[in-house]
């Protein structure tokens, strides 16, 4: 049902409503450890939502944007490698979560927490990731080309094994970049 304002809705009553929405705004709502399977979500919003450890596999999210939402330890490895699904997070932790193999070019991200998340072949390139904290994050053959990590702190992104080129960083933090290399750095 498209335009829907569905506000504090438990996953109960979500399934009362179906399991495609299109636009629709989710308020408040609590799905953590839900099932999703067989869900379409499309050019939604979520504020204050907690979707933690919400189960994926199988489901369509696209062109949604995440305000304020709570969503640890989301695998969302298990869409498609290649796809690109679009979606933007602003003040939004995703910490323990997992983005391995995925195609996320043009990902948005303000003020969100990413801490111990995994990056694992994934393709960030041409990303906007504007003070987010990613702490503890593991990047290996990910593609960051172009990407934009200026404000953004916390990061160990070794350039040997993986693609920084034209990405923009800022210091003090792009000197973690060096991390990865057998020097001393004196100040």
């Amino acid at each position: 049902m498209p335009n829907q304002r569905i506000e504090k809705a438990s996953f109960d009553y979500l399934l009362e409503l179906g399991k495609e929405f299109e636009g629709a705004c989710f308020v408040g709502c609590d799905f953590q450890n839900c099932n999703l399977a067989g869900f379409c979500f499309e050019d939604c919003e979520f504020e204050n939502c907690n979707l933690s450890l919400i189960k994926i596999k199988n489901t369509k999210i696209r062109g949604n944007k995440f305000k304020s939402c709570k969503m640890v330890g989301v695998d969302w490895s298990v869409f498609e490698v290649g796809l690109s699904f679009g979606n933007s997070f602003e003040n939004c932790v995703l910490d323990m979560s997992n983005f391995t193999g995925l195609n996320i070019s043009h990902f948005e991200a303000y003020k969100s927490s990413f801490n111990e998340v995994w990056f694992n072949e994934a393709n960030l390139s041409e990303s906007v990731l504007k003070e987010c904290d990613f702490e503890g994050a593991y990047f290996n053959n990910s593609n960051l080309y172009k990407a934009d990590l200026r404000s953004s702190y916390g990061y160990m992104i070794n350039p040997q094994f993986n693609k920084i080129s034209k990405a923009k960083f800022s210091l003090p933090e792009a000197v973690s970049l060096l991390s990865g290399f057998d020097i001393s750095l004196e100040w």
